[in-house]
């Protein structure tokens, strides 16, 4: 159990933990009012690692891709689709999955807030819970915000009136670098990593332990 513990708060645990080999990007900058938009978002994946198609099956072992709105200046007003993903065999669960490997496109339909003021710019903010694997391993889930201002256009006729306030992905925020935010001080039940600041102390308190066993 000693050894155990040894392990999970070394450097090397840590520096684990630290690994996040997918970048994410909103690349549209126009949204039109009264109507649905597609807002695309791209995944760039590095070296070997595959990141999870939103149309797996949540119990099938890995966390699938999924989005979802944040605040009340836009909402998901529809079926979320992807670029093709490739169906292999996953050693890491022992059955075919569907993946993305390198890059992944993501159309996001969503449906601006009425009451936002046309012809200026707003923030639209989304957030994407993932997981990524590699052949061998796999990191804990993710979660991250995604956020870029988008000029709002006058569109076509106004939908059905529908709720904007209160919405969130209950994730919590993060420390933001770029276009997209990451978060490293929360966690939920299927997260099991710990980074920044408790990534810090972990790396610490190991390094002590470690000095007393060897002294």
């Amino acid at each position: 159990m000693g050894i155990i513990l040894l392990w999970v708060l070394s450097p090397f645990f840590v520096y684990g933990q630290m690994l996040d080999p997918v970048s994410f990007s909103l690349n549209t900058d126009t949204l039109k009012s009264g109507q649905t938009n597609e807002i695309l978002i791209e995944a760039q994946i590095d070296d070997n690692w595959h990141l999870y198609s939103i149309h797996n099956e949540p119990d099938a072992g890995p966390i699938p891709t999924r989005f979802s709105s944040i605040g009340s200046n836009v909402i998901i007003a529809g079926d979320i689709r992807e670029s093709e993903a490739d169906i292999e065999y996953d050693p890491n669960f022992d059955r075919e999955l569907g993946w993305h490997s390198r890059q992944a496109q993501f159309i996001i339909p969503v449906l601006p807030n009425p009451d936002l003021q046309l012809q200026f710019d707003h923030e639209v903010r989304l957030a994407v819970r993932y997981q990524v694997c590699d052949d061998r391993s796999c990191l804990p889930p993710r979660t991250k915000e995604i956020f870029e201002s988008v000029y709002l256009e006058e569109g076509g006729i106004v939908q059905a009136k529908v709720s904007f306030s209160g919405i969130d992905h209950g994730f919590g925020t993060g420390i933001q670098y770029g276009s997209e935010s990451s978060n490293p001080g929360l966690t939920d039940e299927s997260e099991s990593g710990v980074e920044s600041t408790s990534m810090f102390l972990l790396s610490l308190v190991a390094g002590l332990l470690i000095g007393m066993i060897i002294a």
